[in-house]
């Protein structure tokens, strides 16, 4: 039986409770505001982090230092620096950037050659009229999904490419576009607050053209969760580790120089 807390039970950790209610093999313990350092302290097999971002490092911190592997929601945080001291912990920690754990995603970079990429086109939208305004823009909230697809589209076996030029533009109140420009192609990425749910992936790499609309039936917290578990129990998976995320949170810090910069 392995042990997981979950901290943080709002809207998403609503989705992990719902994901892991049939595990068998799962006791799922959900902690509160207040007694969520002392469960940390009786060292569970691994923690569950869904709170808001503000507070992603202090819970992630606690359990690290214990070696208890971590599994959080992205951003995961709002400042590069403030993730980058997790750099110290060798525990396994997921980021959940969850477009990528589904097996549609996982075809699709599969039929497409990295080097070859002419460009690359995602959207993310959310219905505004169901969704509140955070703490944090939508720039913060859904990018992450994008452009870490697009690093991971991108990069070689060995190497994930950062983009040489980073143009991001506020082009509605919670609406953001943004063109990131590599060695040899250019990406163009819409998030945001609409009137309607859109999410899509387009890719053309010179030979091969998909144009996929992300719907994502699989289930991908599921393939996502059962990472983090494989990771608990000691086996790599290439989604690991902070590499993919501290280069997501740059770019989303050079998106907002960008914007300071044409302001």
């Amino acid at each position: 039986m392995i042990n997981l807390l979950l901290i943080g039970a709002g809207r998403f950790g609503q989705n992990y409770i719902n994901t892991l209610k049939d595990r068998r093999d799962i006791k799922l313990i959900v902690a509160t505001k207040s007694n969520w350092q002392s469960l940390i302290d009786e060292k569970p097999n691994g923690v569950i982090v869904a709170t808001q971002p503000e507070y992603h490092i202090e819970i992630a911190t606690h359990a690290l230092q214990y070696n208890i592997p971590a599994m959080i929601e992205k951003p995961l945080a709002l400042s590069l620096k403030e993730a980058e001291t997790l750099k110290q912990f060798s525990a396994p920690i997921l980021v959940n950037h969850i477009d990528m754990f589904s097996k549609r995603y996982e075809e699709i970079k599969q039929n497409i050659v990295s080097n070859r990429i002419a460009h690359i086109w995602t959207c993310l939208t959310r219905n505004a009229i169901d969704r509140p305004t955070k703490s944090y823009s939508e720039l913060w909230d859904y990018s992450p999904h994008s452009l870490a697809m697009i690093l991971d589209l991108s990069s070689s076996s060995t190497n994930l490419q950062l983009p040489t030029k980073v143009e991001c533009v506020n082009f509605h109140p919670r609406n953001y576009n943004i063109t990131l420009t590599f060695d040899h192609f250019a990406t163009n990425t819409i998030v945001g607050a609409s009137n309607m749910n859109a999410r899509y992936l387009e890719v053309c790499d010179g030979k091969t053209y998909i144009n996929d609309e992300m719907t994502m039936p699989d289930l991908p917290l599921t393939n996502a969760l059962q990472v983090f578990i494989n990771a608990i129990n000691g086996k790599d998976d290439y989604r690991l580790g902070l590499d993919l995320t501290l280069k997501v949170l740059d770019i989303l810090e050079k998106c907002e120089e960008s914007m300071r910069a044409s302001a």
